[in-house]
């Protein structure tokens, strides 16, 4: 498929077709929360089911797309109201990987602090689960020494107090 039809699933996904995902798609929930880390499309879907349950009418504003090859990276934004009577306005950045027309990797990164805050649910709250990274292709690693990292800090920080 070509990175425009991509961007077209995301938006299909986005709308409510959830077809679109592979039944062996795997996802990951950033934070640090009973809930993040990788998991199958039924424990999503679990999940999902039990946060909407806290949520009144809703609002999905996305942002800029990018594609390259069977990826897409999306920001949006989300608006609700709960039934606790809270707000929720949340951001997001999410990671869809493509195969054949369907989603097989969902990666998603939200601010998870706010989730926390405002969500009256067993899957936010409580005991987090081990933290787990995201990255499922590592393209190159990049190691300091203590006090390396500092002097780069401090040399791009004086770089920018001369612009």
């Amino acid at each position: 498929m070509t990175e425009a039809e991509n961007k077209a699933l995301v938006l299909r996904y986005f709308g409510g077709e959830m077809e679109i995902i592979d039944e062996d798609c795997r996802f990951f929930l950033s934070g640090h929360m009973p809930c993040s880390g990788w998991m199958t499309k039924r424990e999503k879907e679990a999940l999902s089911g039990s946060i909407m349950e806290t949520v009144g009418r809703w609002t999905t504003t996305i942002g800029d797309m990018v594609a390259e090859g069977d990826r897409v990276w999306v920001e949006w934004e989300s608006n609700a109201n709960l039934t606790n009577g809270k707000r929720y306005n949340n951001f997001y950045v999410y990671m869809f990987k493509f195969l054949d027309g369907k989603i097989v990797e969902l990666k998603l990164f939200v601010d998870s602090l706010h989730m926390y805050r405002v969500l009256d649910a067993p899957q936010v709250r409580g005991e987090p689960r081990d933290r787990q990274s995201p990255l499922t292709h590592v393209t190159e690693r990049f190691e300091f020494a203590d006090s390396s990292w500092r002097k780069l800090l401090e040399r791009q920080s004086s770089e920018r107090s001369r612009e």
